[in-house]
């Protein structure tokens, strides 16, 4: 199963996703009904319960029960809408730029560096939950173009950098095959149910304060509240085992693919394994002692919050032993070997490192096709992480998140700068007046030191460069797309890596032409000008003599329809071809993998793929929410 079918079998359970929560709306609703004609309607009346649901009392119970649990939900989607930002921020977790740069985080930094470039994708949001020290982790967010990375405090503190790879490349799964999707739409939809508990827990604690205080003119009142409160709390009792249920019957066989995709993208099977070990043997376990901690079980890596009954039923992890054995049916023996024999655990990390570099070598022989580039989306293996760590070795360090005077900024501005050092000097002057007399001396510090072959450099400092650049104000944000296009535009001409970096800078900061609408498209001839639009560009920027791409285009877009427009040389438009990127972004899964298949048909047709096609395609990718990993320039 691919990237493609992964995505299309996500949406579907979207879908399946409201089923689940009308089903246990229902049972609630009726669990109220019955109680409420038990306590009261039957004392008071003495009639049945088909009476009972004739009565107007039982339809307001009914209204009544229907509309909190809606509002609830609708209240949560709300707090967390849009994109994993906003639920890092609801659930407490500290962004990684307000933390020291120690060790472990430098380390976490670089190793999501490292699986970012190596799929083809801007690096998550990055967030620590410094009070918690079980050793979990999840991501949330919409698409891989709006994620939070979220880690504990006590992941970077027990595991060593191959078991937070494996757990990294674990999460990174989820983005790929539209798990975090699902997970943020299974939030909000049960967010309703389980506020009710919170809501019967809080009235307990108000009778619990009002003994405390031994306030007994009002007593009444409050043991009518603690009898509200116990009642709801049941009631969100119930809603919470109902939710487990809906969370076990999504989460749990998707936990084991994870797992599996954890150890296809690393070839080192030791790191995810060791982090599931190191859980299971962890004092804290994965748990946490966050408020929502319930709410976000479903996203976390290993279950955040421990059921002492029906765990069997509940959970929405598979037991840890159990996922370790399916990565490795001898680790557990392994490990219980090591811990006798080692002492040090240097000594394990060396061995996981010299097994991690074997695989590397015995993958590296791919052969490359259409077929098997298409393959490589959202599924980047061993060979694409080797690549990725060379790729980061050979950015100087000013230009990583990581470094104490790194600007996001500069990074970016520093790509679009001409390559003769002379019209640099030139281009900086022009720009001199827009910008603050420390960005220009840092620019101008910085351009100094670009390294050899940057040109294979400039689109993953970019890309790097993304969540830092989202976090400024629109204004900033404003003004920083400014210097871009006068950097662009500064030698007269466009460069199809300037072109690809300005649609992707505006994409991702929101300021290119965005449709407004949201529903999927089905029919290729509903985006028949827009495919037709990328081909012709994308072909346009090739070696080809005319006649030749006028004879690819026509064979190429036959595969889609018969009367296409005919072949005509144009010049390429960020604004156009992004108003056509977002309306293909619409596109079902299913019909994206063809239009995908088509383009990189296009741009390897003659065997030879130069560094801005294949920029320009992995930008097109992205915006399609299709991140493809870094292509070679030979075929």
């Amino acid at each position: 199963m691919d990237f493609f079918e992964h995505q299309a079998i996500a949406k579907r359970k979207s879908i399946g996703l409201l089923f689940h929560f009308f089903w246990a709306l229902a049972v609630i609703v009726l669990f109220i009904n019955s109680l409420v004609y038990g306590l009261v309607y039957l004392p008071m009346t003495g009639k049945n319960f088909q009476q009972w649901l004739a009565h107007p009392l039982c339809h307001h119970t009914a209204a009544i029960t229907t509309g909190m649990i809606m509002i609830g939900s609708m209240i949560r989607w709300w707090k967390i809408r849009g994109n994993g930002q906003r639920v890092a921020t609801y659930i407490g977790a500290t962004p990684i730029q307000e933390i020291p740069k120690s060790k472990p985080i430098k380390q976490l930094l670089n190793i999501t560096e490292e699986m970012s470039i190596a799929a083809g994708m801007p690096m998550p949001h990055l967030y620590v939950l410094e009070q918690e020290q079980g050793i979990n982790a999840l991501v949330a967010g919409t698409d891989p173009n709006h994620t939070a990375l979220i880690v504990t405090s006590g992941l970077l503190k027990h595991l060593n950098r191959d078991q937070v790879q494996g757990v990294i490349a674990h999460e990174f799964s989820h983005i790929f095959h539209g798990d975090m999707a699902l997970n943020l739409k299974l939030m909000s939809l049960l967010g309703g149910i389980l506020a009710i508990g919170q809501m019967g827990e809080f009235l307990m604690g108000v009778r619990v304060r009002h003994l405390h205080n031994r306030a007994m003119t009002r007593g009444k009142e409050h043991n009518l509240l603690m009898i509200f409160g116990i009642f709801l709390w049941l009631l969100g009792y119930i809603g919470l085992l109902l939710g487990r249920l809906i969370k076990s019957s999504i989460s749990r066989q998707r936990e084991f693919l994870a797992d599996a995709a954890a150890v296809q993208y690393t070839r080192n099977p030791e790191g995810i394994a060791g982090a599931l070990y190191e859980i299971s043997t962890n004092p804290e376990g994965s748990g946490l002692i966050n408020l929502h901690a319930e709410e976000i079980n479903h996203m976390c890596i290993a279950d955040s919050r421990i059921l002492i009954f029906f765990r069997s039923l509940l959970d929405s992890h598979p037991p840890l032993l159990e996922r370790i054995k399916r990565i490795d049916q001898r680790f557990l023996a392994k490990m219980r070997v090591r811990k006798r024999k080692e002492q040090q655990s240097a000594q394990h990390n060396s061995t996981t490192t010299q097994s991690l570099g074997t695989n590397h070598h015995a993958t590296a022989n791919h052969i490359f096709a259409t077929s098997s580039v298409i393959e490589t989306i959202g599924n980047p293996d061993a060979i694409h992480f080797m690549q990725a760590s060379v790729i980061l070795n050979r950015i100087p360090s000013l230009f990583k998140p990581e470094h104490e005077q790194y600007n996001p900024k500069i990074a970016t501005w520093v790509t679009l700068l001409p390559k003769d050092q002379y019209a640099r000097l030139e281009v900086l002057e022009t720009i001199k007046a827009q910008l603050h007399d420390n960005e220009y001396k840092n620019l101008h510090a910085t351009h100094q030191i670009i390294p050899y072959a940057f040109n294979e450099l400039k689109l993953s400092i970019v890309q790097l460069a993304i969540p830092a650049l989202k976090q400024l104000q629109s204004t900033e944000q404003d003004q920083f797309l400014l210097i871009c296009r006068i950097l662009i535009k500064a030698d007269q001409k466009l460069s199809l890596f300037e072109f690809s970096c300005l649609i992707l800078l505006q994409h991702c900061l929101h300021q290119g032409i965005t449709d407004k609408q949201h529903n999927t498209i089905t029919l290729f001839k509903n985006v028949k000008s827009e495919i037709e639009l990328l081909l012709k560009t994308l072909i346009s920027c090739g070696k080809q003599p005319q006649e030749d791409q006028i004879a690819l285009y026509e064979k190429l877009i036959a595969n889609f329809f018969k009367d296409a427009k005919l072949y005509t040389i144009i010049q390429i438009k960020p604004n156009y071809l992004g108003l056509a990127l977002d309306k293909l972004r619409r596109l079902s899964p299913l019909l994206k993998k063809p239009i995908i298949e088509t383009l990189i048909e296009a741009i390897i047709k003659d065997h030879q793929v130069t560094q801005q096609q294949s920029d320009m395609l992995r930008v097109i990718c992205e915006i399609l929410e299709c991140p493809i990993p870094p292509i070679h320039s030979t075929y």
